[in-house]
């Protein structure tokens, strides 16, 4: 419409004059601080360019429209929406100004922004790889979703490895500048707190590359999307005993962005709880069809991988007897294990709330509050436990 026109027009504006303030200074030594906030800003601006072009061609929620790139990240996983096939000019109208941020971004060091920008690469590349002309584009574009999806992992997967206590993560941005007078302190409990947005969107971008490996690579890819929603599990960590479940309300009742927060992390952990339960439902089931087919064997018309299992040959088979048998059958059966695993704490979770009634001060919010947190209690542990199961993107 004419708003998304205008809109991009001052855009491009935007970009012209930024350019314009580059050749003003020349080099950048002129002005080492003034020519990194002009390139920040124009990569910030390439970047909404490249957002708002993907959303006004392909639709979908894929980004903010707001001018700070720290708050482009979805708030909710990438939908299934239908694929609409683009003329090879309308891709690069969407792709080049995201790849310029990307290179902008990696030159000034900014590696948040940087996986921010890949995000969104993977995010446009996954809506088209399906519907390219020929093979090859096809897995050009594939290939394209899956190296942007990595490289955004690889830096977001980093920030959860760290796990700080729930008053520090939580503790609002105020009261950590009232209460330290030390940059570097300061400086530190920022990054505390950005880590807390930073799980946020470990835990969207894992659901999206789940989504994109479940669609294309049969029994292999549906153990790899199945990896990436374990591998959240620390995002959903908020402590341990009643001292940080009661430091974590304190924080939360004086906050309320913290309390969007935590409602947003209980949303995602019902998201990832029930894509876990459906992935191992259908690894369930093609461990049974394989286990009926023979070992090894394959439909090839349902364009699966082949087994990970399928390097042994009948010969050995043969040769080792019923103890290679045995050892076959409880490889096949890894994923039903898992599953009656994961119905074990399912099942245990439930009782042990039924059983032991949470106490609360008898305020509405106490108690929703505690509801919700009891909820990423028990997916970190279905996911935790889950975990070592010998499972790797």
């Amino acid at each position: 419409d004419n708003t998304a026109k205008i809109a991009e027009i001052h855009l491009q504006d935007a970009t012209e004059h930024l350019k314009l303030a580059h050749i003003a200074l020349g080099q950048r030594e002129v002005s080492i601080k003034t020519w990194d906030m002009v390139s920040e800003e124009l990569a910030a601006t390439f970047l909404l360019l490249g957002v708002r072009r993907r959303q006004s061609l392909l639709g979908g929620s894929g980004g903010s429209t707001e001018a700070n790139t720290e708050n482009m990240i979805r708030t909710e996983p990438q939908n299934s929406n239908p694929t609409i096939r683009l003329s090879p000019g309308k891709e690069r109208s969407i792709a080049e100004p995201m790849k310029t941020a990307l290179d902008i971004y990696t030159k000034l060091d900014n590696a948040q922004q940087a996986a921010s920008t890949s995000y969104q690469l993977a995010s446009f590349y996954a809506k088209i790889w399906t519907c390219q002309r020929d093979e090859v584009m096809t897995r050009e574009k594939l290939s394209a979703a899956f190296k942007h999806y990595f490289d955004a992992h690889r830096y977001f997967s980093s920030s959860v490895v760290v796990i700080v206590r729930p008053e520090q993560l939580l503790r609002p941005q105020t009261q950590v500048l009232k209460n330290t007078s030390n940059t570097d302190d300061v400086n530190e409990m920022l990054k505390v707190i950005n880590k807390k947005n930073d799980k946020k969107t470990f835990v969207i971008l894992s659901l999206d590359l789940s989504s994109l490996f479940a669609s294309v690579s049969g029994y292999e890819g549906l153990g790899k999307a199945l990896a990436c929603c374990l591998d959240t599990s620390n995002a959903f960590f908020i402590g341990h005993g009643d001292d940080d479940i009661d430091a974590l309300y304190g924080a939360i009742i004086k906050s309320p962005t913290d309390k969007k927060w935590l409602e947003t992390m209980s949303i995602l952990a019902k998201s990832v709880e029930e894509k876990v339960f459906k992935l191992l439902l259908s690894l369930v089931k093609v461990e049974k069809q394989n286990c009926g087919m023979g070992f090894g064997g394959y439909d090839s018309n349902q364009n699966n991988a082949s087994l990970p299992l399928t390097t042994a040959t009948n010969s050995n088979d043969s040769d080792s007897g019923g103890s290679n048998s045995n050892s076959r059958n409880t490889v096949q059966q890894k994923y039903k294990n898992m599953y009656r695993e994961a119905l074990k704490i399912k099942f245990a979770a439930a009782k042990e709330k039924e059983g032991k009634p949470a106490v609360c001060d008898g305020s509405p919010s106490h108690s929703s509050f505690l509801s919700t947190s009891g909820n990423l209690s028990y997916v970190y542990e279905l996911l935790s436990r889950l975990k070592g199961q010998d499972i790797a993107i």
